[in-house]
Formats: C-alpha cells, structure tokens, sequence
C-alpha cells in the first residue's frame, strides 16, 4: 500500500571534492581517475581550496547518475525539487535525461535544501542569471528558479543560515565588496570565525541544518496537498548532510545526525508524515 506523502529521494552523484577526499584517504583508486582530474586534484591542497567552489560532477559521477538513467526513467516522477548547488542540478540533467516525460517534469529549485554550509564546494559559483542561462538553454527538463529570484546574486544560502553567520557575512563583505563573497566566506571558514557552536566544527550548525529541513517537510507536504500530487511524483535531489538531518532519530553530543552514508545518485523513498513524527 503506498503511503500518501511518501516522495523519492536522491543524493547527488560523486563531486569533484567527493572524489578528492577519496583519494586522499586511499578510498579510491588513482587508476578510476582521468589524467585531467587526477592533475587537478594534486594541485588542491587543501578541503576548503577556493577551486572547489561548488564543485561538479567529475566523471565518476556522471557515469553513476548515467547508471541510473533507466531506474530513474521508470518512476511516475512529474515534480523534481532540486537543491541550488551545481552538483545537485547536475544529477538531475543527466539522471532524469531519458525519462518519457522530462519534456512535462518541472524542476523547482529550492534553496532550502541545499547542503550544510561546510565547504568550499557548498558555496554557490554562479549568479542565478547565469544558473538559469545554463541549464534552460540545454532544453527537456523545465527549470523553475522563482524561489531564488527574491534573492540576491548566489548569497542565498545566507536567507537560511543563522542569524549570527549571516551578520558575520554581511559585516565582511560591507568592507570587502558583495563580489568576493567566496573568499570571504571561505576566509572565515579557516579562521574558525563561523563557529555558533563550541561543538560544530562547519560554519553551519547541524540543528540549523535540521531546522532547514522540517521546513523543507512542512513546505513540501503543503505543495503535495496543493498540487494533489499522487504518491511518488516527486523526486528531492539534495545532499548527504541534508539527507541526515533530514532523516535521523538520533544526534551524538556535537549535535551530528546518527544516520548511515547516503549512496550516490540512488533514489530511495521515504514518507513525509513519519519523518515529521522525528521532529
């Protein structure tokens, strides 16, 4: 029996950062690597370098979102809600590419979901003039940016982080210029200036993060009941951080979800009414 709000969810494909940190603790093979990205990873020293600023796809992963092309084109899927970040929208291009209908589905882009602000390669790189040029220009999937278009360039992910983190933010870049955001922020990030809490080490704390996600819930349950969507006609395509908090029954004393790792570019279901019961 399908449940009444029960959605598919995806986590994006690997990223160029995911591949990095294999590499870098042996988990990956340099013989899985292209030359190209390979060279570019050895010229990374570092997790917060400003050359992962929102990270794509690197070919490992478009060859997982690629492997799931004709499980994805078998789900009744017509609404997709993607996270803003280049990885995410990535995912969805090429996963939902030979879907019957993708002419139909409509892509909201949703900026609560995007990933906990942990990173460079969670940092937006793109203006949402140029998002929205990139993507609708490609055709099939129909784009819909509206609920980013209230805000300002790629600093919308501010709209939702702490009320302290965006005061930090907002302070530096009266002084440094709107422009440099990325190296403000990652700046920051290495100064440990994001810290809220004594106990998370991103510049995002997980219970902001969790936050984010009930209201994710409570805004997507409305949506479904609006749009009398029938069960499964919505694919999330969002991030392993998000997904935890999402989904988790249980936090350790630093306040990270105890939740499994996501896999890549692999949809699974979950029903909307019991992930609320968690919160």
């Amino acid at each position: 029996m399908q449940k009444e709000n029960q959605v598919w969810f995806i986590r994006h494909a690997c990223s160029i950062i995911n591949l990095w940190d294999g590499w870098r603790c042996n988990r990956i093979s340099e013989s899985t690597i292209s030359a190209s990205e390979l060279e570019f990873l050895k010229s990374a020293g570092k997790l917060l370098d400003i050359k992962f600023l929102d990270a794509p796809l690197c070919q490992m992963g478009r060859f997982q979102a690629e492997a799931s092309q004709d499980l994805v084109a078998q789900l009744p899927i017509k609404y997709i809600i993607s996270s803003p970040l280049a990885r995410t929208l990535e995912t969805t291009q090429i996963a939902f590419d030979k879907h019957a209908y993708k002419e139909k589905i409509e892509v909201i882009v949703h900026p609560l979901i995007r990933e906990c602000l942990a990173c460079s390669d969670d940092i937006p790189r793109w203006t949402l003039s140029t998002q929205r040029e990139k993507y609708e220009r490609n055709g099939g999937l129909n784009y819909n940016f509206g609920m980013l278009e209230s805000m300002h360039s790629g600093l919308y992910f501010l709209e939702t982080v702490e009320p302290e983190v965006k005061e930090l933010v907002t302070k530096e870049l009266s002084v440094f210029g709107e422009e440099k955001y990325p190296e403000v922020i990652i700046n920051m990030m290495e100064n440990k200036a994001r810290m809220v809490s004594k106990k998370n080490e991103y510049m995002e704390s997980f219970s902001n993060t969790r936050k984010r996600a009930k209201s994710f819930l409570l805004w997507l349950k409305e949506f479904i009941k609006e749009k009398q969507i029938q069960p499964n006609e919505v694919a999330v395509v969002t991030h392993m951080y998000f997904l935890q908090c999402l989904a988790a029954k249980k936090f350790n004393e630093d306040g990270a979800p105890v939740y499994p790792t996501v896999p890549n570019a692999i949809p699974f279901q979950m029903d909307i009414n019991e992930l609320l019961e968690y919160y």
